[in-house]
């Protein structure tokens, strides 16, 4: 799925680092993300693309522009009859998909907010294809929700009609063009699936921004993993990815650990993560702190860093003291079950029950062997 890029002259292939180990610098493909009407995909593209420091290109945009009507959230609504006038001969759309394809061949890279493309697509450029699904009615709450200043309000009964004639339009009008059957349950296409239907509870900012931030977290947990498995294929390189993370201690010089329970991995470790693109190491450290444990800590200095691999990825974590600016620590992240602070010397008993983190594990080699120093990094704390 992914690109590689060597930094010199932009031809694709590996590089090599100081140490003479194989570096292969990621440029990732663009994200087509498709969704019927108020399923969630311009709200998370726009949100993705934030994320990566990607561009973020829409083809309900592009036509808009294209039939010189408004561009806005819902603007179908208000501008249907225009737009269905410029459409009627299916050439609007034809250019509009053609400028989406030749926009997912060349950088930087981008999320494309779009219904054709993940069927369309045939380039060599990889592309990673996703699909946010939900039902009529989550999606009507999501509609009345959009329109909850509109007078007069629309009724759920209103908001599922307006829906399922859109979609109806929408799906006849690929059929027609493209062959394409987009309310067909085949998900061949795709790399990612999501359905958001159970994530909209009730036409409310709060039930939205709760429902929002989860999928948001969801989808680039996909999205990181096509990153990482869909093009290594070639025998004998080696992807090399920045983690980072703070060691966060308390007033008794216990240290900061999160509980880990998922399908893969039940671990201990520290709160941390994957440096995004444009992105400090230390900002990260600061970052997932933030997210993962709900605290608001300042870098005071790096303590070192520490290589593992993993298949054909070899991760660079970079360890951070965290000095503790505001927050009580508490889980925030959806794939931790426990958060604790545990004494220094519980650390080395943890490692030998196999309880750590391969991180957390070099981590308790590097302070017993004096390699990092802990000294005057005692935080205020709980």
């Amino acid at each position: 799925m992914c690109e590689w890029r060597c930094p010199d002259d932009g031809r694709t292939g590996p590089s090599s680092d100081e140490s003479g180990s194989t570096v292969l610098l990621i440029v990732a493909p663009s994200i087509a993300i498709a969704g019927l009407s108020c399923a969630g995909k311009t709200t998370h593209a726009q949100l993705l693309a934030d994320t990566l420091g990607y561009d973020y290109v829409s083809s309900s945009a592009s036509i808009a522009r294209r039939a010189g009507v408004p561009i806005g959230r819902a603007s179908w609504r208000s501008n249907g009859e225009v737009l269905e006038a410029a459409r009627t001969d299916d050439a609007l759309d034809r250019a509009v998909d053609d400028e989406m394809v030749a926009r997912a061949t060349v950088d930087p890279p981008a999320v494309l907010d779009t219904w054709a493309l993940p069927y369309i697509y045939d380039e060599a450029r990889p592309l990673v294809r996703v699909r946010l699904d939900s039902t009529l009615a989550a999606r009507a709450i999501r509609l009345r929700l959009a329109l909850a200043r509109s007078t007069p309000e629309l009724s759920q009964r209103q908001a599922e009609a307006e829906l399922a004639a859109k979609d109806e339009a929408t799906a006849e009008r690929l059929r027609r063009v493209y062959g394409i059957d987009i309310l067909s349950v085949d998900r061949q296409p795709f790399d990612v699936v999501l359905d958001t239907s159970t994530l909209v509870s009730a036409p409310t900012l709060t039930a939205a921004t709760t429902g929002i931030a989860i999928v948001h977290r969801l989808l680039v947990q996909e999205v990181d993993r096509c990153f990482e498995t869909g093009s290594r294929a070639e025998a004998g390189l080696t992807v090399r990815r920045g983690l980072a993370g703070c060691v966060v201690l308390n007033a008794l010089g216990h240290l900061l650990l999160l509980h880990r329970r998922t399908s893969e991995r039940t671990q201990w470790e520290l709160p941390g993560g994957h440096i995004q693109p444009g992105e400090q190491p230390a900002q990260a450290a600061e970052r997932k702190l933030r997210e993962e444990a709900g605290l608001d800590v300042i870098v005071a200095r790096q303590l070192g860093s520490t290589v593992f691999g993993e298949g054909e990825v070899v991760y660079e974590y970079n360890w951070f003291l965290g000095r503790l600016r505001s927050g009580t620590a508490q889980l925030a992240g959806d794939v931790f079950d426990g958060l604790q602070y545990f004494p220094l010397a519980e650390l080395d008993e943890m490692k030998a029950q196999g309880r750590l983190s391969v991180n957390a594990e070099h981590l308790v080699e590097a302070i017993s062997r004096d390699e990092i120093s802990l000294d005057q990094a005692q935080a205020k704390g709980p």
